[in-house]
């Protein structure tokens, strides 16, 4: 298949250049804003920021890390609990409660 030629200015067909010569971000006539933000962010957390994607960290306004490991004092998808030992036998009204006591704190059982 034979490459499309265009005219130039002078009215003569030629090939284009294709590939040579520097391109600049704000010479991408239908990039948004965001997309030149994104083509010039310095690293990836400066291009998270153009895209307003919420920060990785422990506060309200950022997101939870996917390694993250809750703990039984900082919230992150379920509050850890203390330890409850397995029943040895049939379990007791005691043992029943105590493990809804645990639910309760975690967040998972309404109170």
């Amino acid at each position: 298949m034979m490459a499309k030629k265009y005219l130039d200015e002078r009215g003569q067909f030629t090939e284009p250049a294709g590939g040579s010569g520097t391109v600049t971000s704000d010479q991408i006539t239908d990039a948004t804003t965001v997309g030149k933000s994104v083509l010039t962010a310095a690293d990836a957390a400066a291009a998270r920021t153009a895209i307003g994607a919420v920060a990785i960290g422990t506060t309200g306004a950022t997101a939870m890390a996917g390694n993250k490991i809750p703990t039984a004092t900082e919230r992150g998808g379920v509050l850890q609990q203390t330890a409850v030992t397995d029943a040895a036998a049939a379990p007791t009204q005691q043992d029943f409660n105590g493990l809804l006591a645990k639910l309760r704190t975690a967040g998972i059982l309404a109170t």
